[in-house]
């Protein structure tokens, strides 16, 4: 790492204050030359400083030893460039911010829009080789665990009258869509990195939807444009006819968006396709199933799958004849999101309850939480700097846990999961309102 040397000191404690978190952001060229792109030093220091729950302008202020109306300007300069979210807490009527993790978070909004306060296509190029161009990254990125950062959700046109009915809300993406009422529409990060990469994709740019704050977020800081419930079905129903997969956040309530994804850009399913990190994506609740005896072993499930779950084999010989030639299912890559179904003209492709129910977090504090506990970093998100006596001992504690087996490791994330970060749930909607 010696040609990293010269790095200046806020861009290495911004890196460091990232790798700490959710997702992962290494002490690499390619991370360093995002930092670089779009924080200024001012900019690098003040989000290395954040703490991980939402705080006020004179917070940081205070911690900073600086102007709170400096703070406030710097805050929303980095919150117009996708940096930080902004949200009014409902109990006080006072602004807060979070800065954003690298994914899903400044990777996303760097590419949402066109912008000319950077260079586009030398960040399309550190953005690619970020989530791309390195296994040991993308692994770290896409870490086993419950707490992925999207969750599939299948296509409800694969589903017959009565298994939809047994489909819960929060797998459904039309359901999503309705609850929130509306969002906003981006163009799609991936396919616009491949443009600029001289890449393009055969799929629309302008589909990204967020939802709910998320939403909001996007509308007011200029990263896409409001669109109403209608337009975001219609969205829905064209990106099933192209045979996207559609990935959420995971999250049961409130989650932020619907990504229409296909395997030629997608960094999430190319995670699975070209690294193959079968975890990479959650599953949705279903999964693929063929019936042999309908199934004309055509290919063309085959070919829509953008994961390569699917292939064909010959049967065994019967009778003296050769054995048919069908597709069939790889059950640990498949997502259950859908797609072969549509490419199927005999109905022989069918999509069954998995034999485990999928879980899926609550909210996103709980999604962040537990992705933290995955990846050995929960003690950061905790107690971060706090260097009381008490604080220094739990996060030695917490850090000894974390480098257990992982068959303890396990055993230690369920009492956690039940006892601790429920609390920090129950705090978090408390002091965060709605965000959470």
């Amino acid at each position: 790492m010696g040609h990293l040397n010269d790095i200046k000191a806020e861009y290495v404690a911004l890196q460091r204050r990232h790798d700490q978190g959710p997702a992962a952001a290494p002490a690499q060229e390619a991370v360093f030359e995002m930092l670089r792109t779009l924080y200024t030093e001012d900019e690098a220091r003040t989000g290395a400083a954040m703490p991980w729950e939402p705080v006020s302008a004179a917070s940081m202020a205070r911690r900073l030893g600086e102007p709170e109306h400096l703070l406030r300007d710097r805050l929303e300069r980095m919150a117009e460039k996708g940096l930080v979210f902004d949200y009014t807490d409902p109990r006080t009527g006072k602004v807060k911010y979070v800065l954003f993790p690298p994914v899903v978070g400044f990777v996303e909004f760097t590419m949402m829009r066109v912008r000319d306060d950077m260079d586009q296509k030398r960040m399309a190029q550190a953005l690619h080789e970020y989530l791309h161009g390195n296994k040991e990254v993308v692994e770290a990125i896409f870490a086993p665990g419950e707490a992925q950062i999207g969750r599939t959700v299948i296509h409800e046109t694969a589903l017959s009258a009565g298994e939809y009915s047994q489909v819960l809300d929060y797998e459904k993406a039309s359901a999503i869509i309705d609850e929130a009422g509306g969002g906003a529409v981006s163009l799609c990060y991936c396919r616009h990195v491949g443009e600029h990469l001289d890449q393009p994709c055969q799929h629309p740019m302008e589909i990204c939807t967020s939802l709910g704050q998320a939403s909001d977020y996007v509308v007011r800081r200029g990263f896409g444009r409001r669109a109403e419930a209608a337009e975001l079905k219609e969205i829905l129903a064209m990106a099933r006819e192209r045979g996207l997969v559609q990935i959420a956040d995971n999250v049961k309530h409130k989650p932020a968006y619907i990504c229409h994804c296909c395997g030629c850009h997608c960094g999430q399913l190319q995670a699975i396709s070209q690294h193959g990190l079968k975890y990479a994506v959650r599953t949705s609740s279903r999964m693929a199933s063929i019936d042999e005896s309908r199934c004309a072993g055509c290919g063309r499930c085959v070919r829509r799958c953008p994961i390569g779950a699917l292939s064909l084999n010959r049967l065994p010989p019967r009778d003296g004849r050769p054995g048919q030639v069908v597709s069939q299912v790889d059950e640990s890559v498949c997502l259950g999101c859908g797609v072969c179904h549509g490419a199927c003209r005999k109905g022989a492709v069918s999509f069954p309850p998995r034999p485990q129910r999928v879980l899926t977090p609550e909210t996103t504090l709980e999604r962040v939480m537990m992705r933290a506990l995955e990846r050995g970093a929960l003690h950061h998100m905790l107690f971060g700097s706090r260097a009381t006596p008490t604080m220094a001992f739990l996060h030695r504690v917490i850090g000894v846990i974390e480098r257990l087996p992982p068959v303890h490791q396990v055993l230690v994330a369920k009492q956690v999961k039940s006892r601790f970060v429920s609390r920090l749930v129950t705090e978090g909607k408390r002091r965060g309102g709605d965000m959470f």
